[in-house]
């Protein structure tokens, strides 16, 4: 027989409960991830009681800066495993930089006192001739006046030409402004460039021609200007047709000893060298100064 008790519990017990639920609602069952999250961490709380993981959870700032470092050295790594490396360089000879000489491009800058510049050239030289008379280097030879490409091979000897800087002399600036070309041969690759851009010019002017007789007179302004083109590029093509006196300055390859015979030669106008054991592709850029150049570099932007 059931207790008066027992039966009071089994009538008031579950309504209280209800009423509880519905007044006080409990939390949901954990979904998604956190069962997930609460492993992860017991696993985290399992490792990093002691040791330097220990360390690391107590200080994170330590844990920081050992990845700061990791990344440095990573990048420090990266960096000089992809320098390239000059083709034909020795190993023993190093970069310009180490060399001592920190410039992307040899020759004269924008907007550089040209007489500052070929002193420094002749500081640069002196103390070149001075300090590595065994080596030799790369360096940009200025003329004074424009030269036929005999007239350059006789004037820089023994120098290997690797570059010419050249444009039709007879014509202004603004007519036909400067150019250059890597060579090998300076004679055969000086005559195969002059040719090609002669042939070039002498295409551009008798398209122009010929579209200028389809303008009849119904433009004479147009049509004049045609014809003024026409001619320019026919007398540019002309000049480099002939044994054009056109070279203005050179790249030279060269024990340092040659280079510095080169300075004060009559013809030379400035002898810019690079570092020590340098060669043509340890530089990204080359200028030379126009013989029209007098007071400021200009790279030809002038009347």
């Amino acid at each position: 027989m059931t207790s008066p008790l027992r039966r009071l519990d089994d009538r008031l017990v579950p309504r209280l409960a209800e009423f509880f639920d519905r007044v006080f609602p409990r939390a949901p069952e954990p979904t998604g991830p956190l069962p997930v999250i609460l492993r992860l961490r017991r696993v985290d709380d399992r490792w990093t009681q002691r040791g330097p993981l220990a360390l690391v959870r107590e200080v994170p700032q330590l844990g920081a800066l050992v990845i700061a470092a990791l990344v440095l050295a990573s990048g420090i790594t990266v960096a000089n495993r992809s320098r390239p490396e000059a083709a034909g360089r020795g190993t023993e000879q190093g970069t310009p930089a180490e060399n001592g000489d920190d410039r992307l491009a040899i020759g004269p800058q924008l907007g550089d006192a040209v007489p500052a510049y070929v002193d420094a050239t002749r500081e640069r030289m002196r103390t070149l001739a001075s300090l590595e008379p065994a080596r030799s280097t790369v360096a940009v030879v200025s003329f004074g006046q424009y030269r036929t490409a005999r007239q350059v091979a006789d004037l820089v000897g023994e120098a290997a030409v690797v570059r010419i800087f050249y444009r039709p002399s007879k014509l202004t600036l603004t007519e036909a402004p400067p150019a250059d070309i890597g060579v090998t041969d300076l004679l055969a690759d000086a005559k195969k460039e002059f040719l090609r851009v002669a042939i070039r010019k002498e295409a551009e002017a008798a398209e122009l021609i010929r579209v200028s007789s389809t303008i009849g007179d119904s433009d004479p302004a147009q049509k004049a200007e045609q014809q003024k083109d026409a001619a320019l590029y026919l007398r540019e093509a002309q000049q480099l047709r002939s044994d054009c006196a056109c070279i203005y300055a050179v790249v030279v390859q060269a024990p340092i000893p040659v280079l510095a015979g080169l300075v004060g030669r009559p013809g030379v106008r400035a002898v810019d060298p690079g570092a020590p054991g340098a060669r043509t592709a340890d530089y990204e850029s080359y200028t030379a100064l126009l013989p029209e150049e007098k007071v400021t570099v200009t790279g030809g932007n002038q009347e």
